[in-house]
């Protein structure tokens, strides 16, 4: 007997759809367990999905319910192992989706086989196995390559052994997995089987076809690209750079792909170069609302070229502001400093002015300076409503007695 025990990739650390389908597969089989033998077809026959007769809410039902011990561990431990990676992919409410549209359609493809043959049609159906094989065609198109440990149970009278081994995702799923359960469909037609073949297979496939729309296999692509590149680059080895980019076209999102990037321009001295990834990468983060890493990813390029502004002018303004928003204080200061030293004819200089008074004097403690921009306001903007307040929150600010240390 062989089974997969554990799989070499990253996911998130929540996954409370899969921990509830298995919770659920679980509870329902219960009255399976407890129903005696001779109970269980007429259960099976109300609750499961009978090809000839199919009711609607069997098309729920069937996917919760297993016909033994044995078939049911097996569709929880690959639930377990695959469904977490892919609901990091699609996230809880859409792998929730995913996952019965999946069990869906291979119910459809078996009840459509059934139509075809003429065989098997007073059969139920039960089990998650075509829901968990659209699982596995997803995850096969985004981590083909991606290595799983196996455990191989080995016995024969009295001798038992358990052999470990790694194999490719691609390997298990594709050679070991679908394409037996290809021929023993292909084998069944015509002829009952107990065994839905055609549900796995169209679960499968659906993932697959799913996978391949949501340009997984490109972020696959990408993922090995960036993973030669890490390597060359460890070893000062020069293609590195053509691997990352090569990640970089495959998926132009990646932000982790950018920075690497950028910093073997910088190991080059290449700053323009550099700086054009951070922006690239600044912009990934910023558009996905990711402001916090964007913010850090601008930070390391803030630096590289004192004497000119990275973004485009009302860009630096916004993310001075973001940076007080988000209690970036010293970033927000810099940004704006900078800004208003290199452009100061901004429109909107009294408010960057105003900005870099409020945040010397109650964010940073820099009173001088706080003064010194002030001072530049009064003369640019003698009439400005902001005057008058930031004069009393400084003198405010400076007057505040010192609270003693032990």
């Amino acid at each position: 007997m062989l089974l997969p025990v554990r799989i070499y990739v990253e996911y998130r650390e929540d996954y409370p759809v899969t921990l509830a389908l298995i919770g659920i597969n679980l509870l329902a089989f219960v009255p399976v367990f407890l129903t005696p033998c001779c109970g269980l077809l007429p259960f099976f026959t109300k609750y499961g999905l009978v090809p000839g007769s199919p009711q609607p809410h069997q098309f729920l039902t069937h996917m919760f319910l297993h016909g033994g011990i044995m078939h049911l561990g097996f569709n929880l431990l690959f639930l377990w192992l695959f469904g977490k990676v892919v609901e990091s992919i699609f996230g809880h409410v859409r792998f929730l989706l995913f996952y019965f549209g999946g069990g869906l359609v291979a119910a459809l493809s078996q009840l459509a086989i059934c139509h075809i043959s003429g065989a098997g049609l007073e059969v139920p159906m039960v089990g998650a196995s075509g829901a968990i094989a659209a699982v596995l065609g997803v995850f096969l198109t985004r981590y083909y390559f991606v290595k799983i440990e196996m455990r191989w149970f080995f016995f024969f009278l009295l001798f038992f052994r358990i052999y470990t081994f790694h194999l490719r995702a691609w390997v298990f799923l594709l050679l070991l997995w679908f394409i037996p359960q290809l021929a023993f469909g292909l084998l069944s037609l015509g002829y009952s089987s107990g065994v839905a073949y055609w549900a796995h297979i169209g679960g499968f496939l659906f993932g697959v076809v799913l996978g391949m729309q949501m340009n997984l296999l490109r972020e696959a692509k990408a993922e090995i690209a960036y993973g030669k590149g890490r390597d060359a680059f460890s070893i000062g080895h020069g293609s590195s750079r053509m691997h990352l980019k090569e990640s970089i076209g495959a998926s132009p999102r990646s932000i982790k792909t950018r920075l690497d990037l950028a910093q073997s321009y910088i190991a080059e001295q290449r700053l323009n170069d550099a700086i054009r990834e951070y922006v690239e990468a600044f912009n990934v983060a910023y558009r996905t609302g990711e402001i916090e890493e964007a913010l850090s990813i601008y930070s390391m390029a803030f630096t590289l070229k004192d004497e000119e502004l990275i973004l485009p002018e009302d860009q630096e303004l916004q993310l001075g502001s973001d940076c007080i928003k988000y209690a970036h204080y010293e970033l927000g200061f810099d940004v704006l400093d900078k800004l208003h030293r290199l452009r100061p004819d901004h429109p909107q200089t009294e408010q960057i002015l105003a900005k870099l008074v409020a945040l010397s004097a109650n964010k940073l403690a820099r009173y001088q300076e706080a003064e010194e921009y002030l001072e530049q306001l009064k003369t640019g903007y003698p009439q400005s409503k902001y005057i008058e307040m930031l004069q009393w929150d400084i003198g405010r600010i400076k007057d505040r007695p010192a609270v003693p240390t032990p």
